[in-house]
């Protein structure tokens, strides 16, 4: 899924040492992949990336972010 993000309002009309002076966020962009692999064993795979918007600093830096998560199930019911 593809996010765009924003702010209700500004920070501020000057912003801050924290933020910038605008009310875009920027692009949340997140993924899942879910597998299962037999009848015991399944798992899923986690992505998410950030590019922030003028609402933060110009120097504020984005995030990418990746997780897996296996699941076992020994009675199967």
């Amino acid at each position: 899924a593809l996010y765009k993000l924003y702010a209700a309002q500004y920070s501020n009309s000057q912003g801050t040492f924290l933020s910038g002076t605008g009310t875009d966020r920027g692009w949340l962009l997140t993924s899942k992949l879910n597998m299962k692999f037999n009848k015991c064993l399944s798992g899923h795979v986690v992505y998410e990336t950030f590019k922030p918007g003028d609402f933060y600093l110009d120097d504020a830096s984005g995030y990418y972010w990746l997780r897996f998560e296996l699941f076992f199930k020994w009675n199967n019911r």
